[in-house]
């Protein structure tokens, strides 16, 4: 009895150590997690201010091609953790349509809802280096406003073996930039084009009646008149 009670006292040591171990790594894992949050914080910030530059100078030609009127709303959404799933990402990101544009509804939303996925889903599983940023934009209308919004992806890969952890994570910024388009200054022509390349990416079709509603909109914010487009 007295050997056994001995083995057991050595086991319940060796359990509490290993216990004590993984609760340290478990901590150390935690501590870089939150150093880089920091870092996306900062990085966040910084894509900010690109953003704002970018649409403020007509230097490129996607400027030149939908120019602004005024910016609505600049946020961003900061994700780390130790294994990227990316219909995690998705799930957590999806939902940012309905409070970026709450006037997007039925199959418009869910064909910008698709776009954002598929730009997340192409950026986290695409060949880059970790100086990488994946700029893009869209145009859609939502209600009587043509809009612009431009998306910013960053990721900075890590890996946890200098913590004694044989797992890979990633830190992942989204920032975005709603803008109102500037109707006086941008062929109907030039937004149609790229408002149906947009939906011929996605399960949507644009028909007779989505671009009926495009050219009321135009003929809204430019004349102030609603009501049947004069021939």
């Amino acid at each position: 009895m007295d050997i056994l009670n001995t083995l057991r006292s050595f086991i319940k040591v060796d359990d509490s150590a290993a216990q004590a171990a993984q609760e340290a790594a478990q901590k150390d894992v935690k501590d870089y997690l939150d150093i880089l949050m920091r870092l996306g914080e900062i990085k966040a910030e910084y894509l900010k201010l690109k953003i704002v530059e970018a649409l403020r100078s007509p230097a490129t030609s996607e400027n030149e091609a939908v120019p602004i009127e005024s910016i609505l709303e600049t946020s961003s959404n900061i994700y780390a953790t130790t294994k990227i799933e990316i219909d995690a990402v998705k799930n957590a990101i999806t939902p940012l349509i309905s409070e970026i544009s709450p006037g997007l509804e039925g199959d418009r939303k869910k064909s910008m809802d698709s776009l954002i996925e598929n730009l997340i889903s192409g950026f986290l599983g695409g060949p880059k280096s970790p100086k990488d940023t994946k700029e893009h934009f869209f145009v859609y209308a939502e209600g009587l406003s043509l809009i612009r919004l431009d998306v910013y992806l960053w990721e900075q890969k890590f890996n946890f073996s200098a913590l004694g952890q044989n797992s890979l994570g990633s830190v992942l910024v989204m920032t975005y930039c709603k803008s109102a388009i500037n109707a006086e200054k941008i062929n109907l022509n030039t937004f149609i084009t790229l408002y149906q390349y947009q939906f011929a990416r996605t399960e949507s079709a644009m028909d007779a009646n989505e671009l009926n509603r495009i050219k009321q909109i135009f003929y809204f914010l430019r004349t102030g008149k609603s009501g049947m487009i004069p021939n």
